[in-house]
C-alpha cells in the first residue's frame, strides 16, 4: 500500500510517521498526559518527568495534540489487529527501514500494546527499534510472560529521579536516566541537539546512558 494508505490505517492523515528533529530516523507519539507512572511522577519534584519536554514547545500545539490522541485511539484498539499490526511494520520499513523510535512523546499504555510493538518489531527485522519506559511492571510481565524481546527490540527502562543510580531489578533490558553523572553521557547537547552518528540508545550493548538534564 501506499505511504498516505498505511498512515491512515495507523491514525494519520497522509504523511505517515511522526519526524523529531534530534532523532535520525522517525518514531511514533501519543500524547504525555496518557502516561500511567509519568502522570503520577509529575507531580513529584525532582523526577523526571516533573521537567516533561513532551508538555510544553511543539507538543501542546492543538494540531499537534488532535494528531496524537487520534493516533493513540487507533493503537490502543489496533495492537490486537492483525491489520494495523502489518500496516505499521510496512510503514516502518517504507519510512524508517534503519532505526525506529518509539514515543518520543507518551509511553506505553499496558501489556497488549508491549506486544504489539513485539510484532512489528518481529516483522521489521532489519530496522533496530528503541523503546524507553517508565513501565516497568508492564515489562516486567512480559518478560514473565514471554521471555526475551526480539534482538532488534531495544527495551531501555528510564530511571525515575534526577541524579539517581539505582536501577529496577528487571531482567533483559538495558537503562537510561537523567543527570546521573555516570553511563554513557547523551552529546546530542554538543551536536546541535541532534543525536548526529550516535546510536547508542538502540544498542543493547550499552547498558547504561545518562542524559544531561535540561
Amino acid at each position: 500500500m501506499r505511504i498516505k494508505q498505511l498512515d491512515q490505517i495507523i491514525g494519520g492523515k497522509s504523511k505517515g510517521l511522526s519526524n523529531p528533529g534530534k532523532m535520525p530516523c522517525k518514531a511514533f507519539n501519543i500524547p504525555a498526559a496518557y502516561c500511567n507512572i509519568g502522570a503520577k511522577l509529575r507531580q513529584i519534584i525532582g523526577s523526571v518527568c516533573s521537567i516533561c519536554y513532551a508538555l510544553k514547545g511543539r507538543y501542546v500545539f492543538p494540531v499537534v495534540l488532535i494528531a496524537m490522541e487520534r493516533r493513540y485511539e487507533r493503537f490502543i484498539k489496533g495492537c490486537n489487529n492483525e491489520r494495523y499490526i502489518a500496516a505499521f511494520a510496512e510503514l516502518v520499513t517504507k519510512q524508517s527501514p534503519d532505526y525506529f523510535r518509539w514515543f518520543d512523546s507518551g509511553d506505553l499504555p499496558s501489556l497488549d500494546c508491549l506486544i504489539g510493538i513485539v510484532k512489528i518489531a518481529i516483522l521489521t527485522p532489519n530496522t533496530k527499534h528503541w523503546l524507553p519506559t517508565r513501565e516497568y511492571k508492564i515489562v516486567r510481565d512480559y518478560i514473565e510472560k514471554y521471555g526475551a524481546f526480539p534482538p532488534n527490540l531495544v527495551v531501555r527502562v528510564s530511571i525515575h529521579m534526577l541524579g539517581q543510580n539505582k536501577r529496577p531489578k528487571i531482567p533483559n533490558v538495558v537503562f537510561s536516566g537523567v543527570a546521573m553523572g555516570k553511563g554513557n553521557t547523551c552529546q546530542a547537547d554538543q551536536n546541535n541537539h541532534k543525536c548526529g552518528p550516535c546510536r547508542a540508545c538502540w544498542d543493547k550493548r550499552v547498558k547504561l546512558i545518562n542524559y544531561p538534564k535540561g
